[in-house]
């Protein structure tokens, strides 16, 4: 089952780390969809506990798939030809630095970095009131159907 998007600001707020990396090679050989071990180094950092420093190295793993691929139920995949073709990575992490998890798969692949987060706590909330406010012009404007 999908996780809604208020499951995903959650994760967001309550990750560890916000940062960007700069990403290694990324296999493309493999069968999808899987999950690929991201290998880099921290180049910016949006939030940390002083446990991650620009310049550290960072490993964690994230599910990939190609189109038209039967992905499983749960984790949500990113393309594996977008993340080959990145040079860097945002992502929300948890755990022990250099070994982290992604946080509820809250991860973009980047052309390049930037001095500005893409992933926002901020846009996510949008998001969600602009679904909200959808859904209730869909529910107020829905014929009766009762016979």
């Amino acid at each position: 089952m999908a996780v809604p998007l208020a499951g995903h600001l959650q994760a967001r707020k309550k990750a560890r780390f916000h940062v960007q990396v700069k990403i290694g090679n990324i296999p493309t050989d493999i069968q999808t969809p899987a999950q690929v071990l991201v290998e880099g180094t921290v180049v910016r950092i949006f939030r940390s506990d002083g446990n991650l420093r620009p310049g550290d190295r960072v490993v964690f793993p994230v599910w990939v798939c190609r189109p038209g691929d039967d992905v499983p139920v749960g984790p949500v995949c990113g393309f594996l030809d977008r993340l080959a073709s990145a040079t860097h990575i945002e992502v929300y992490l948890n755990g022990a630095p250099p070994r982290c998890d992604v946080a509820l798969d809250e991860w973009l692949p980047l052309e390049t970095a930037s001095d500005e987060p893409r992933l926002t706590v901020e846009e996510l909330e949008r998001q969600i009131r602009e679904a909200r406010k959808k859904k209730r012009r869909w529910w107020w404007f829905r014929p009766n159907t009762t016979p």
